[in-house]
């Protein structure tokens, strides 16, 4: 995937020869499982500052009951289940069901674990106008779609973290004092929010939105809403408590 910035022509989705057309010319059709191994997936986005490049390599994952026949309730609800590596080293897993023809309706869990937050630099910078200095932290994101209507949450929890250095950031010729001030604001914040017995700051951020939008798909639109999210903080427990042990 690629953040084109202003220039959507720029930008890439995945978009192009639909896929599930030609599915469909098959006739009724039925994959009971398809499997990815050792796959990868890439983030970047070459118009920002710094250039942004966020991957995940090492998947491993299924896909069940891809099909194009709706059953008696005229639904087709197929179930995605994966495993990778973030930045080479977080684990991270996802599940998923979803219409193969539709992104009116779906529900999309996601956890990653152990992240080095110094390893997101780039995206921090680049989208949140800040700097790791240290610190590691876990992500999970839940998200439902129904009737095309987004919701559901992306919540960080972020261990031992240090934003803001005054000899590293303020003495760096290549930031600037305001840069420098913007990220001893976001430093403080984290001091503030944290819990000094564990030492961690978790926040939840409200996921919402329309998949529907004009001159993008929804895909597209899920994307966005979710990338526009995405810089917080949080717990790893799927709120449902229906995905992890206590």
């Amino acid at each position: 995937f690629v953040d084109g910035g202003p220039d959507k022509r720029q930008s890439q989705t995945g978009a192009g020869t639909d896929w599930r057309a030609q599915l469909n010319k098959l006739l009724p059709i039925t994959l009971n499982e398809l499997r990815i191994q050792d796959g990868k997936i890439t983030f970047s986005n070459f118009n920002s500052t710094p250039k942004v490049k966020i991957d995940a390599d090492s998947i491993n994952a299924s896909i069940f009951n891809l099909t194009n026949v709706e059953d008696k309730a005229g639904k087709r609800d197929a179930r995605f289940e994966g495993k990778a590596m973030l930045l080479g080293h977080a684990p991270l897993e996802s599940t998923a069901t979803f219409d193969p023809f539709s992104l009116e309706d779906f529900d999309f869990k996601l956890r990653a674990t152990g992240i080095q937050l110094k390893r997101l630099n780039d995206f921090a910078s680049a989208y949140g106008k800040f700097d790791f200095n240290a610190g590691d932290g876990d992500v999970v994101i839940e998200a439902q779609a129904t009737n095309g209507q987004l919701s559901g949450y992306i919540k960080p929890l972020l261990r031992n973290v240090d934003v803001f250095d005054w000899q590293q950031d303020v003495e760096n010729q290549n930031k600037g004092f305001f840069r420098s001030i913007w990220e001893a604001v976001v430093g403080g914040s984290e001091t503030v929010l944290k819990n000094q017995v564990k030492n961690q700051f978790a926040t939840r951020v409200e996921l919402s939105g329309s998949v529907h939008k004009q001159d993008i798909s929804a895909f597209e639109a899920f994307l966005q809403i979710l990338r526009n999210a995405f810089v917080k903080a949080f717990n790893t427990r799927y709120d449902s408590g229906k995905s992890e042990g206590k």
